[in-house]
């Protein structure tokens, strides 16, 4: 007992240490620093729109930053304390939950905006001209990526600060004698999701740099990156490795909090989830793009031959806000159209257990995977309702009957349909 409760005091310290600057990006600043500079000297001596644009988006990837870093070193200020003691863990749930919630969600938002501006940097790239022809400069298109490489690292230092912000309350949470307590159980499943979903979204930014990397090095050696912007990406990258070199060695066993089952169970859910993440990325990608008439016949399907899978996916909008004025679990679902152009995006985080997103549809139902993750993947899904109309939910039940979730053909089909 003791000493599990002076585990949970040490981690939870992280969290606690309110007033000092918990997170710090100087090693990523300085390198950006210089390309910042690069950008404002190519718009005062060419002052193109692509030069103006660019150092636009450049500019909101700092201010972004600066915003992320405010959040994230202004974290609520928890009472309580989680113990063994399921009484004194209720109370400290019951006390922190909503303002945790709120404070992450904002966090959460302003690093959708990021995600955005990977995304708008990407397409960016690829415009042609009426011809066809690339309206962008291999020079421009480098920069493009060398703005995708910092923002991609940026998100993934936050990411990382707050997976070790929310390490302690999942740890803590997790305990099997918490499982007859309710609003434990609720608050656990929350915060799970959210630690496994910065746990996919580290996954996914770590391949998206090393894609990156591969093509600033291929525009490196056609000479359409300048000396400093090399000089910088270089000195970012030692500086990364070196700090996650010292962060490694200062690591100890926060999981030996949990016992063997639990922690078992621990490691089981990660792996799931990391088999749904696996091929998604952040990048855009160009490769198959659907035109707007295959959208819209898509959509016309949906709402026709589909309409049953739409009207499913529109009373589980419907029972989330409803659900949504009696509990805090659960908000009133925002909608939009979705990242890939296919879908209504909704999301109705909370209103399930399970962390991800559904396809139903017309909707790209959402639980907190965030507004860009695996859209593409459901706007395969999308296409598949279209195809299939009222067979759609018995053959993906068949498929994951048979062959489980990670391994169905039907979400290897909606890969291979997946609408960039």
């Amino acid at each position: 007992m003791a000493k599990l409760i002076h585990k949970l005091a040490l981690i939870l310290v992280i969290f606690n240490l309110v007033g000092c600057n918990f997170i710090k990006t100087k090693h990523l600043d300085s390198p950006f620093k210089i390309v910042l500079s690069e950008l404002t000297t190519d718009l005062e001596q060419r002052g193109t729109s692509q030069d103006q644009k660019r150092l636009e988006r450049a500019q909101r990837i700092k201010d972004l930053k600066k915003a992320i870093v405010h959040k994230l070193n202004d974290r609520p200020d928890l009472t309580g304390q989680m113990s063994n003691d399921i009484n004194e863990t209720h109370n400290f749930v019951q006390a922190n939950q909503f303002q945790l919630e709120k404070w992450l969600k904002e966090v959460k938002s302003l690093q959708e905006e990021m995600i955005s501006l990977v995304q708008e940097l990407g397409r960016e790239s690829f415009k042609v001209d009426k011809k066809g022809q690339l309206i962008n400069s291999k020079e421009d298109i480098a920069k493009n990526q060398v703005l995708i490489y910092f923002t991609l690292q940026y998100l993934r230092e936050f990411n990382k600060k707050q997976l070790q912000i929310i390490l302690p309350l999942t740890l803590g949470s997790m305990k099997k004698e918490f499982d007859k307590d309710q609003a434990i159980v609720d608050f656990r499943t929350e915060v799970l999701d959210l630690h496994l979903t910065m746990v996919g979204s580290i996954q996914v930014t770590d391949k998206d740099i090393e894609t990156t990397l591969v093509t600033l090095k291929s525009l490196n050696n056609e000479g359409a990156i300048s000396k400093r912007i090399s000089k910088a990406i270089k000195k970012s990258l030692r500086s990364i490795k070196k700090r996650e070199h010292k962060h490694r060695k200062g690591l100890f066993h926060t999981t030996d909090i949990l016992s063997e089952e639990e922690k078992a169970n621990f490691e089981k859910l990660k792996a799931d989830y990391n088999k749904k993440i696996a091929g998604m990325s952040f990048l855009f990608d160009p490769a198959n793009p659907d035109s707007v008439i295959s959208k819209i016949l898509v959509t016309i399907s949906n709402l026709t031959w589909g309409l049953v899978n739409s009207v499913i996916g529109a009373g589980v909008v419907l029972t989330a806000a409803i659900v949504s004025p009696f509990t805090r679990y659960v908000d009133f679902p925002t909608i939009k159209l979705s990242a890939s152009g296919q879908q209504l995006y909704v999301d109705v985080s909370g209103l399930t257990p399970v962390a991800g997103k559904m396809s139903l549809g017309i909707f790209e139902l959402d639980n907190h995977g965030g507004y860009y993750f695996a859209s593409g993947h459901e706007g395969g899904h999308a296409k598949q309702s279209a195809l299939l109309g009222p067979l759609y939910l018995p053959v993906v039940v068949f498929s994951y009957i048979i062959q489980g979730h990670s391994g169905s053909f039907m979400e290897t089909w909606a890969d291979n349909w997946a609408v960039d």
